[in-house]
């Protein structure tokens, strides 16, 4: 309140005050109401109420960013163009001024601007938070202009992974590639500074941005939105043009010539030499001997510069300047008309005064005919030597996956080099196939990495020229064999790639099928029947369903496994994707159904309390809204999961308490606990709503007739590290013993899909949040036992779980012998856990069963029509029993 006191005013007089305020950053309608003038002898007089509208000019970026919630209009350059990122049905793009940059999100119910890299831009909206990262919505987008682009700030690995004041601004980071990782949508890329800790580079395929030609210990300066997405820090390219190799201080030299050439064509061979050190080099000298050496000296004519002699050529250059500097010499080769073997150009050398040893060039094979062999095009690594090259070839077609968008052909003539694969994918992308098995072809593409699958991508029809049919069955297939370790398998595995292979024996199934339509096997050699995440696993073989197709279930795969079948007759070409090599069926393969018996957990006596933990997966109602995966349930759908269950529920053992994750909403619960199947127990629903840009949430089912709820609450953590808070419940257990307080904190931490390293970060925060629960609620309840369970998406005995254990919780799993692990999870044939019970050491003194349920990791993708309780989710349950009885 101001007050103004007068002596006195004029007859006829007046008199002003003035009221300076500053008003916020932000659109906003403020009413002055409640001002008055009041006198001895007078009534009060009141002005009229006054509408001021603070609609000014555009703010700082970055002190936008800190009005969340706020509607704010900010001008800026777009560094990122609309539509090149993910924005589900809507579009973003990214802009920044001097003070900071942010991410603009147009929702799929507007109008979408189409922004370009350089416009400057005017923007009016909301100011959200999603998932880690900022958002402005707008409410208007205006186009100003195109203007100049800022320069990338060059950030560290440290600024990545710790800057709030870098995020949605274009940066530039500079260091090592110490490893490339495909995905389905994106590659991510791990940059070192030599600090100890690396930074992720997430390159969104959708971009058109490949990481293909990225190769792991180079040099790299990646340019990028900075961003916080997921519990991911990253740097996330726009172009290609993005991500630049760094060539250290060194001398190269370099030999180009085509791959394919006839007799009697001239070849002109191209050398260039580059000086990327800081001084200049003189008198250098260039020499090589021509392919053929002195036998082919008439052949020979350098460029104006060289001189030949006895089949050598040599060239004298005065300076290569610092810093770049670059010489480009050539000859020109006349092909003997008797040549009948490929030309092979031994590696040129460059000396120069003052360097101690020469620099070497590579070598460079070309081929005679019209094509390059499938095994110089595999090369002898995990990289094609000719990746980024446009190549010529010819083979016959073995194998046609049209719902893989390609075929695989091999090789008629194979080299004698067992480490090179006579086999090859032909990706065809959009265009139709119309080629068969058994022809013989001559193709013209481009070598790639396809998900670091060496493959020929052809552009045209015309590409694909057929020169004869009928090769069918001309060739064995390998017999296939990996060996256990790991590098050794890798090297195994390249130099089949592409080719046909088949099984030696019968192999076991040790992970089934999944929604990609693959599994695992292994041969009965190895002595095993499950493979753990930890062990040596190079013997693993896995198969695909020959396309790239995600299944809701087995109503759209060719046929399905379950962990204990046994799988023989089974012949395709050894595809890689996706990290793994994969045969790729081309006949049905021999299903041997094994014996499987359902398993059960025992129930709880009088004196035991059971505790369950069980991700339920995609459990979700008949209405909108709803995720736009897995699709909306039909009524026999909805139905048939509560049913399975409920009967899951059964086969535990009907556990006291049930904490479980991946739950739409409360209704459902309700829904759950009046299933004929598990309605004598009495169990009560408890779920309160969170965030999670899905719609899962973590609930409980308690058993009434064995215990009361007192109470239940949501207990987020600042900051937003949870899309899904901790849902604590303190339960009374009735005994025969005696009541039990107990306190259950119930999580489901984040994802593991943006790669463990990258996430385990805040999946440790989201650990520390629970020891400063338990550290608050056992001070005010000093005699209850507490538990920490839920889908911690971790694995046993790291960070996350030592973090808790380290605050004096005890894992469960400690109550079995050394060795003893189970699992609750199957992941591309390894056995793992994900779901976890850790308990106070109370508690845990009277820990007398802990055991999985393995109902659904062992089971391949649901069958629609199944109603036991087989694979109603991907993660098995997990139960404890306690034991109180004198």
């Amino acid at each position: 309140r101001l007050t103004w006191t007068l002596p006195e005013i004029a007859a006829n007089g007046s008199q002003t005050a003035e009221i300076t305020l500053l008003s916020p950053f932000t659109y906003t309608d403020t009413l002055l109401t409640g001002y008055y003038a009041d006198a001895d002898g007078y009534l009060a007089a009141f002005g009229q109420p006054r509408l001021i509208s603070m609609a000014g000019g555009a703010i700082p970026i970055a002190t936008a960013r800190d009005l969340v919630g706020s509607v704010v209009s900010v001008e800026g350059i777009a560094t990122m163009y609309t539509g090149g990122f993910f924005a589900g049905n809507g579009s973003k793009f990214y802009m920044q001024d001097e003070t900071g940059g942010i991410q603009v999100y147009i929702p799929s119910d507007q109008a979408q601007p189409n922004v370009a890299i350089g416009d400057r831009v005017r923007v009016t909206g909301l100011i959200e938070p999603y998932r880690d990262s900022l958002e402005l919505i707008p409410g208007d987008v205006e186009l100003l202009g195109a203007d100049d682009m800022p320069e990338p700030l060059a950030v560290t690995v440290d600024d990545v992974n710790n800057s709030d004041a870098i995020l949605g601004e274009l940066v530039a980071l500079e260091g090592t590639v110490l490893a490339v990782e495909d995905f389905n949508f994106d590659y991510q890329v791990q940059i070192d500074q030599g600090t100890g800790e690396t930074a992720t580079v997430l390159i969104e395929k959708q971009t058109g941005a490949t990481a293909e030609l990225i190769e792991v210990g180079q040099n790299y300066r990646m340019v990028g939105i900075s961003e916080f997405y997921q519990g991911l820090r990253q740097v996330k390219p726009r172009l290609q043009t993005d991500i630049v190799a760094i060539i250290p201080p060194i001398v190269l030299l370099e030999m180009q010539t085509s791959n394919t050439a006839y007799p009697g064509q001239v070849l002109t061979y191209t050398l260039t030499a580059a000086n990327y050190t800081d001084t200049p080099l003189t008198n250098l000298l260039v020499e090589l001997e021509v392919p053929g050496g002195a036998a082919n000296a008439l052949q020979v004519q350098p460029d104006a510069n060289g001189i030949s002699a006895n089949g050598v050529v040599v060239w004298a250059v005065d300076e290569l300047a610092a810093g770049g500097g670059t010489a480009v010499l050539q000859y020109f080769f006349t092909v003997p008309n008797d040549q009948t073997e490929p030309l092979v150009a031994s590696p040129a050398q460059l000396t120069a005064e003052g360097q101690d040893e020469p620099v070497l060039s590579n070598n460079f094979t070309t081929f005679l005919g019209d094509s390059v062999p499938i095994w110089a095009i595999q090369g002898e690594g995990s990289r094609s030597p000719y990746v980024g090259i446009d190549a010529a070839t010819s083979g016959v077609v073995t194998a046609v996956f049209p719902e893989l968008n390609g075929f695989f052909i091999q090789d008629l003539e194979p080299d004698a080099n067992p480490a090179t694969s006579d086999g090859l994918f032909i990706f065809t992308g959009v265009l139709p196939i119309t080629v068969q098995v058994g022809d013989l072809l001559e193709l013209n593409g481009r070598v790639r990495e396809l998900s670091s699958q060496t493959a020929l991508q052809v552009e045209s029809l015309d590409d694909i020229v057929l020169n004869s049919p009928g090769y069918t069955n001309v060739f064995e297939p390998v017999s296939y064999d990996p060996p256990q370790e790991p590098d050794a398998a890798l090297v195994y595995n390249e130099s089949l790639e592409g080719v046909l292979v088949s099984l030696s024996e019968p192999a076991l199934v040790v992970g089934p099928s999944t929604r990609f339509g693959e599994y695992a096997l292994v041969y009965e050699k190895w002595g095993v029947t499950a493979v753990a995440r930890t062990d040596e696993s190079g013997f693993l073989m896995y198969v695909d369903d020959g396309s790239t197709v995600a299944h809701d279930d087995q109503g759209s795969l060719p046929y399905a496994v379950t962990n204990g079948d046994m799988v023989a007759n089974l012949v395709g070409p050894l595809a890689f994707t996706f990290g793994n090599y994969k045969i790729e069926p081309i006949v049905m393969p021999e299903v041997m159904v094994g014996e499987r018996p359902l398993p059960t957990i025992r129930a709880a006596s009088e004196d035991e309390l059971s505790i369950a933990t069980f991700n339920v997966e995609n459990l979700f109602d008949l209405v909108t809204p709803h995720p736009s995966s897995p699709p909306i349930p039909t009524v026999f759908e909805y139905r048939n999961k509560l049913e399975k269950i409920a009967q899951t529920i059964v086969a535990m053992g009907a556990p006291t308490i049930i904490g479980l994750q991946e739950v739409e909403n409360l209704d459902i619960l309700q829904d759950l606990v009046e299933q004929e199947a598990i309605a004598e127990f009495g169990y009560q629903p408890f779920l309160i709503e969170g965030n999670d840009s899905r719609g899962i949430d973590v609930g409980y089912l308690v058993r009434s007739d064995r215990a009361t709820v007192e109470s239940v609450a949501a207990h987020d953590a600042p900051g937003e590290l949870f899309a899904r808070p901790p849902l604590v419940i303190t339960v009374t257990a009735h005994l025969a013993s005696g009541d039990q307080t107990v306190i259950v904190l119930n999580n489901h931490f984040l994802s593991l899909s943006a790669g463990e390293q990258a996430t385990e970060p805040v999946r440790t925060a989201q650990a520390a949040w629970n020891v400063e629960l338990v550290a608050e609620l056992s001070a005010a309840n000093p005699a209850a036992h507490f538990v920490v369970l839920g889908d911690l998406n971790s694995f046993y005995q790291t960070l996350p779980l030592d973090t808790l254990e380290a605050a004096g919780l005890q894992h469960v799993y400690r109550y079995l012998g050394d060795g003893e692990r189970p699992y609750t999870y199957i992941f591309e044939g390894r056995t793992q856990t994900l779901d976890h019970i850790v308990v106070s050491p109370e508690l845990f003194s009277h820990l007398a069963l802990v055991q999985p349920l393995h109902t659904n990791a062992d089971y391949p993708l649901g069958d629609p029509e199944d109603t036991t309780p087989r694979r109603v989710s991907d993660h098995d349950p997990l139960v404890a029993i306690f034991h109180f009885a004198e």
